[in-house]
């Protein structure tokens, strides 16, 4: 089951890291949320947050969901996967979930476009973080920290947290096929302390030598972005999983792994933890092995909170 995977596009599910039957409607649905991010990204910058986050905020949820099928078609699926996994076989709850995830990915998005105008004092009190201890421990020892966490609503929030206790951080920013957007969320992310960095071979060395001289590292791991990952079992369904952060960890010398998980509370306000440290050193050289350990927390997360679940792409194949 956890060789490399090649069956998922041996069976026609997957083309270059995307189920098949979605590739028609793809660029659809990265048009309407590349647009919707965009416009909002600049929006919220001349808003009061009240107005931000309770009146623009489900105008563009709703909009976007019922404009885009193929937005609703994947985010539904994912929740369909999540929540059979938890014995519920309800489409009506499903649909539910699936909308309420779309509302949570929107907020996101109005949480980037409102970096620039942060505040770390107001962050430190806004985001209750649990955990960080293992971190400190971490950093005390001399040894690089690689945070694995997913993408859950108030992903932006999460690395701003961590600068305002002090910690030196690098974040690697996903492609996006949209160049305006791409320089835009560049731009946006980097504000605030955060050093954050397009994905690319050399942000890779950079992250693995940060890692090695015993700095902080943070990774999103709960979907494949590039089709490059293994096969394995993520919240009971078999898929394509990135492995690339297990890599980086197995070839930094004396680096950790935490993984981190967070969610919204209420208006603003988060909750983060940082888990047990895991030591790759354990794992063999296996990124397999080592990425379904640093998977548990985030699975045990996404089980108990679904809707705060935003990976804003279809994560298993259809039929599966």
């Amino acid at each position: 089951m956890h060789r490399q995977a090649n069956f998922l596009k041996d069976t026609h599910f997957w083309k270059g890291g995307l189920p098949v039957k979605i590739g028609a409607n793809k660029r659809q649905t990265a048009a309407w949320r590349n647009w919707a991010i965009y416009l909002l990204s600049y929006l919220v910058e001349y808003l009061p947050s009240l107005l931000s986050y309770g009146v623009l905020c489900p105008v563009v949820a709703e909009v976007t969901w019922w404009l885009s099928p193929s937005v609703r078609r994947e985010t539904t699926a994912n929740m369909a996967c999540v929540w059979q996994g938890k014995g519920v076989e309800d489409p009506s709850t499903w649909r539910r979930s699936a909308r309420a995830s779309q509302r949570a990915a929107t907020r996101t998005w109005v949480d980037m476009g409102l970096i620039p105008r942060i505040d770390l004092e107001r962050i430190r009190s806004d985001v209750q973080l649990e955990g960080i201890e293992y971190l400190r421990e971490a950093q005390a020892s001399g040894r690089g920290v690689l945070i694995a966490g997913a993408h859950f609503a108030g992903v932006y929030r999460i690395p701003h947290k961590l600068v305002a206790e002090g910690v030196d951080l690098l974040c690697p920013i996903e492609p996006i096929p949209s160049p305006r957007l791409a320089a835009r969320a560049e731009e946006l992310q980097n504000c605030g302390g955060v050093k954050a960095r397009p994905l690319s071979r050399q942000t890779l060395v950079e992250m693995r030598r940060r890692l090695s001289d015993g700095g902080v590292v943070v990774m999103l791991i709960d979907r494949d972005i590039q089709g490059t990952g293994a096969e394995m079992t993520f919240l009971g369904r078999p898929t394509l999983m990135p492995t690339g952060a297990a890599k980086i960890a197995l070839k930094a010398k004396g680096c950790l792994v935490i993984p981190g998980t967070w969610e919204r509370q209420d208006a603003g306000r988060y909750r983060a933890t940082l888990h047990p440290p895991i030591d790759p050193a354990e794992y063999q050289d296996n990124p397999v092995s080592l990425t379904m350990a640093m998977l548990v927390p985030i699975e045990e997360q996404i089980r108990k909170a679904p809707e705060s679940w935003i990976p804003m792409a279809r994560v298993w194949p259809e039929g599966s």
